[in-house]
């Protein structure tokens, strides 16, 4: 399950790993916004490249 704010600055992902919850949150910085695809019958789906650069951080 993936839950974003709304100012769409901000999300939190719950994940089951086989042995219990993850919780990831991410939040971008100033000024940064996620781009979200469309929410069809009230679900978004994101693909997995969508979901890898949610998490892709520059060094």
């Amino acid at each position: 399950m993936v839950f974003r704010s709304k100012r769409a600055d901000r999300l939190k992902i719950l994940l089951w790993d086989g042995t219990g919850l993850v919780l990831v949150y991410k939040r971008l910085g100033r000024d940064g916004r996620f781009e979200w695809p469309q929410i069809s019958d009230g679900v978004m789906h994101l693909t997995r490249v969508q979901f890898e650069a949610l998490f892709d951080h520059p060094c």
